[in-house]
């Protein structure tokens, strides 16, 4: 089985950055996504989801609950 790795983000985030004000479709951030950070970045650049299939993956699902978990501290942090 070949699973995304984190190297593999910059390029989706770039594509997501430029497509979001050029098409009116949902946009889905699926490669790389590894850490909470990860999904931020997704979700400030204009993606409507990010998909974390390979973190869960390699890391169980206990990686779903560290993710909210860095989610909530960070939105509590910035308000």
């Amino acid at each position: 089985m070949l699973l995304s790795s984190k190297q593999e983000i910059r390029l989706p985030l770039r594509f997501i950055a430029i497509l979001r004000n050029q098409v009116d479709a949902s946009l889905a951030l699926t490669t790389g996504v590894h850490r909470h950070e990860d999904i931020l970045k997704g979700l400030m650049v204009g993606a409507d989801v990010t998909m974390v299939c390979s973190a869960v993956l390699r890391h169980g699902s206990p990686k779903v609950a560290s993710s909210v978990a860095g989610l909530e501290e960070r939105m509590v942090e910035h308000e």
